[in-house]
């Protein structure tokens, strides 16, 4: 048996040879006989076949598997096919059983956004002829709202009694996240989100901070078609930070030097460059 299998299903090859035996009833041999050898797998192609209404008013698209092996025999080559007819069920008459994305495109961000902003929201859109298996062809529009955010985490936030100003960077890390799907942003059955986590950590002498990204992949799935809508992600991230004068300052009632620690987390958001800024207190034990 030679098995052809993928993602969502399997077939096989039975393949069979016969292998006699001699038995005499005192003498009992395996008489001379033909394996089959060398088994060459040709691939396969896939083709379109017209979508099919059954008895229950189900809608299935169709494509036509064609599969290829050659096998060897008695030092002959010879040519296997299979030919199986694959069907997907799309619901209930009427649904779409085929559709084209004609154009697409999202807003153009100007360089900056963020700033002191942690969240920012664009739109991303897609133009889809469908075809509907009651013969009706659509154009249509569709348009999602993105949002996507960056922010220091509450626990990096809080302030710090360090013994000395002498602060060290030591190393960053990128540390990806869960993803989520969600409908969120979208008016339209057809259009999901992949909301996307990751962490960028950055280690002092002293402490740690820890920035969030979270972005938005909006992909549009109408049962057929399958795209990823345009977007911008997270990437190119660079940090850098100052502290500020000191200043005379009390804390749990003791004196203390009070300082800014000014932390700025550059990045890419897509094509467009920004920078995310945020301010902690630091203070030193005098």
């Amino acid at each position: 048996r030679y098995e052809v299998v993928f993602r969502d299903f399997s077939f096989s090859y039975d393949l069979y040879h016969e292998v006699a035996i001699y038995d005499d009833g005192i003498t009992q041999q395996t008489m001379p006989y033909h394996e089959i050898r060398n088994i060459r797998d040709h691939g396969y192609t896939l083709t379109n076949m017209d979508f099919l209404v059954d008895e229950n008013n189900s809608v299935f698209i169709r494509k036509q598997l064609d599969h290829s092996i050659t096998i060897e025999f008695n030092g002959q080559d010879y040519d296997l096919t299979a030919k199986i007819e694959l069907r997907r069920n799309l619901g209930t008459a009427p649904c779409i059983v085929e559709s084209e994305v004609l154009d697409e495109g999202k807003d153009i961000l100007q360089s900056g956004i963020f700033g002191a902003m942690s969240e920012v929201y664009y739109q991303s859109w897609i133009k889809v002829r469908q075809t509907w298996s009651d013969g009706k062809v659509t154009e249509e529009t569709y348009i999602n709202d993105c949002a996507v955010q960056v922010e220091l985490n509450s626990e990096s936030k809080k302030y710090k009694v360090l013994p000395d100003v002498n602060i060290i960077r030591e190393k960053a890390v990128i540390v990806p996240g869960e993803t989520e799907e969600t409908a969120e942003g979208s008016p339209t059955e057809y259009i999901r989100s992949l909301v996307c986590h990751q962490s960028y950590v950055i280690t002092y002498n002293y402490f740690t901070l820890t920035y969030e990204f979270k972005d938005m992949i909006p992909v549009y799935d109408d049962n057929v078609t399958r795209h990823e809508m345009p977007h911008y992600r997270f990437e190119e991230f660079r940090d850098s930070f100052r502290l500020s004068a000191p200043a005379d300052d009390v804390v749990n009632g003791k004196p203390v030097w009070g300082y800014i620690f000014y932390s700025e987390m550059a990045f890419k958001f897509g094509d467009v460059e920004s920078a995310f800024d945020e301010d902690i207190s630091v203070y030193v034990r005098k």
